[in-house]
């Protein structure tokens, strides 16, 4: 583990905001914390797990997108690096928890949670980019 990802997993930690084995789910406003934090990071990644056409209509900076829904998931899942640092988010919340849990079944351990998702960070003010 580089010394970066080794710090940025002990704040982490330190925070309360990774589970042991698991995932943990933050809010809205300490994801977009984490987000400026980890900007230079490039074991960073903003994951959002809605559809195709959910994401075109605004996603979060810099965010990738792998559907949920899609039939190949699991397998585009398994092939992202397992140590990285996962900020994983969808509409509301539930796909993305689920998401979290599959990527943890799959040996991932830096795993966040976005509570509330997509629909929580804009009512809360925070910026969206569209395709």
């Amino acid at each position: 583990m580089n010394k970066m990802l080794a710090a940025t997993f002990a704040l982490l930690v330190s925070l309360g905001l990774l589970a042991e084995g698991r995932f943990q789910n933050i809010s809205t406003m300490d994801a977009q914390l984490l987000i400026q934090k980890e900007a230079n990071n490039l074991k960073f990644v903003i994951l959002d797990v809605r559809t195709n056409a959910e994401f075109s209509e605004g996603h979060i900076a810099k965010a990738i997108n792998i559907d949920f829904y899609g039939a190949g998931f699991k397998d585009e899942i398994s092939k992202l690096p397992k140590d990285g640092i996962y900020l994983v988010y969808c509409r509301s919340g539930k796909r993305s928890a689920t998401s979290s849990g599959i990527m943890a079944d799959l040996a991932f351990v830096n795993i966040i949670n976005m509570l509330g998702g997509i629909t929580k960070w804009q009512s809360d003010g925070l910026p969206v980019v569209k395709k």
